[in-house]
């Protein structure tokens, strides 16, 4: 089966604007580090990406509370060390222009 980008692009975008009408829902989104710790680690199936999610939901259900208390700041230098790592792996010219500011 091909993947055809328009079509998943479409189908992403219809279903942030069908979410955005309900209360409570997030919008969805391609993710750049779980596609670049599924490359990794050397996934090639959608059922990877289903593990990925039932882990993901079984960790924010069952250690959502002992995190509650983490200080805002620690939390900001968990964000700043991911974008920082994806950055390192950016094209040259993306470090040249952040370089100057």
């Amino acid at each position: 089966m091909n993947v055809r980008p328009n079509r998943e692009l479409t189908a992403l975008g219809l279903s942030n604007i069908i979410s955005s009408f309900l209360s409570g829902t997030l919008p969805g989104f391609g993710s750049i580090t779980r596609s670049r710790l599924a490359a990794s680690t050397g996934a090639t199936t959608q059922f990877a990406s289903f593990l990925t999610g039932v882990f993901t939901l079984g960790v924010t259900f069952g250690l959502l509370g002992l995190l509650r208390d983490l200080p805002k700041c620690i939390l900001a230098v968990v964000v700043g060390v991911v974008v920082f790592s994806i950055l390192e792996e950016a094209p040259e010219d993306i470090h040249v222009s952040l370089g100057s500011l």
